[in-house]
């Protein structure tokens, strides 16, 4: 629903008091969403992938930028390489790569940490908290006991 892909069944999501289905592409030029599936091209190259994402969401990045996120988050070394080879968490490690290049106010994120060894949460961690103290916004669903450093903090946990 925060992402405008289904409807509420009641009432309406609103950003800045207007509801975000009036405001569309408005709206969705703020929104970074990290689904559960990592959206990346199996054929193309981490780099490759990270630039039609940048693209896409209308942010200029050059192939420094691209490589010094590719760096953070531990895939400098396999940038070029085409993404099927790479693991589970060096998949969500790229997906997650999107963040560091991400100009928007607000962040979905579905389950971030999946997959991902200490260091990559640790760093995953340190990027939303990076954004958070700049005034940005974060939405995310998990399992894991991640502690974020945030000034403002609305926890909901759904029981079975």
């Amino acid at each position: 629903m925060s992402c405008g892909l289904v409807l509420p069944v009641k009432g309406e999501v609103r950003w800045a008091g207007e509801p975000i289905r009036t405001l569309g592409e408005e709206y969705l030029r703020r929104v970074t969403h990290l689904g559960h599936a990592n959206a990346i091209k199996d054929g193309l190259s981490c780099t490759e992938n990270l630039q039609i994402s940048t693209t896409l969401s209308g942010v200029h990045a050059d192939p420094e930028r691209l490589a010094q996120a590719l760096e953070k988050v531990g895939l400098g070394r396999v940038g070029e390489i085409p993404t099927k080879v790479l693991s589970q968490g060096q998949k969500r490690r790229l997906a997650l790569a999107r963040l560091l290049l991400a100009d928007t106010d607000l962040w979905i994120l579905d389950e971030p940490f999946t997959a991902l060894d200490t260091a990559a949460v640790a760093t995953i961690r340190s990027t939303i908290e990076q954004h958070l103290a700049r005034g940005g916004m974060v939405m995310l669903t998990t399992h894991q006991e991640v502690p974020i450093e945030a000034r403002v903090r609305k926890q909901l946990e759904l029981q079975p």
